[in-house]
């Protein structure tokens, strides 16, 4: 009888163990499901086509979007950033000779030109702030604020042979941009490029 009993209990444990695996495993994929429809990848040929060409990666690029318009390319703000990635009218001109592009601002609204513009920016500001956190801390108060930041050793990290990294960022407004840039970041890399 104690034999029976042992094997009962044991079938048991096995299947309530089975049982919280699949649980488990269903409880993860639907929550990697819920994730991406809040993280969407919309516009993925473009970002994926001028991330390669530009080396920036494609989930820096989501997050840019993702925080500037939600995916909305008809976004206008009210400081005149226009599109996806919220460019000024000024970004086409300042890179348009580099791109050898004809350009009018209009063209920001189009979301090829608009994440072929905003990549190629990043780029180019990552190539001179040297890591993400200043970039997006130089999307907020412009890149001369943070190249001032970046001499300053109260709050960034300077070493010889290597570019400065920004530590702190005394701007309140300014922290709070990046910090939500590097979630939104570490967030699209997470669930989309992570394995």
């Amino acid at each position: 009888m104690n034999i029976k009993k042992a094997a009962v209990r044991s079938l048991v444990i096995i299947v309530i163990a089975a049982l919280s695996v699949i649980v488990g495993i269903a409880y993860q994929k639907i929550s990697v499901r819920v994730d991406k429809s809040k993280y969407p990848t919309d516009y993925s040929e473009f970002v994926e086509k001028y991330s390669g060409e530009y080396g920036v990666p494609e989930y820096v690029v989501y997050a840019v979007i993702k925080n500037e318009s939600d995916f909305d390319s008809s976004l206008l703000s009210d400081g005149g950033k226009i599109g996806l990635m919220q460019l000024k009218p000024e970004v086409l001109g300042e890179y348009g000779g580099a791109l050898m592009d004809s350009y009018d601002a209009g063209m920001l609204y189009d979301p090829e030109t608009n994440i072929k513009y905003g990549t190629y920016r990043l780029s180019m500001m990552y190539l001179k702030l040297g890591t993400w956190r200043s970039v997006f801390a130089a999307m907020y108060v412009g890149e001369d604020t943070v190249s001032q930041w970046l001499t300053d050793e109260n709050i960034s990290d300077i070493g010889e042979n290597v570019k400065p990294r920004l530590r702190d960022i005394p701007d309140k407004d300014a922290e709070k941009y990046t910090e939500r840039l590097e979630y939104l970041m570490s967030k699209y890399r997470e669930l989309y490029f992570d394995s």
